[in-house]
């Protein structure tokens, strides 16, 4: 059986701040989603949420800009 080559594929500085803004996002949610469950008032529900989507939000731009920033700028 032959064997297969496996040819390396590069991304693009686009491509690579994306998948990692994507990891950064729903590690961001879950994070500031339970400080905001821990810090603030635990029978308010929707405010733990909230937390989340802006925790979620940041960390989606942050890393976006430095992963890309780093791969344009190496």
């Amino acid at each position: 059986m032959p064997k297969r080559s496996r040819r390396h594929v590069e991304l693009t500085p686009k491509e690579a701040a994306s998948s990692a803004a994507a990891i950064a996002t729903f590690v961001g949610f879950l994070v500031f989603y339970f400080f905001g469950e821990a810090l603030l008032n635990p029978n308010i529900h929707p405010e733990h949420w909230l937390a989340g989507g802006i925790g979620g939000a940041a960390s989606y731009g942050v890393a976006y800009g430095i992963v890309y920033w780093r791969r344009t700028h190496a």
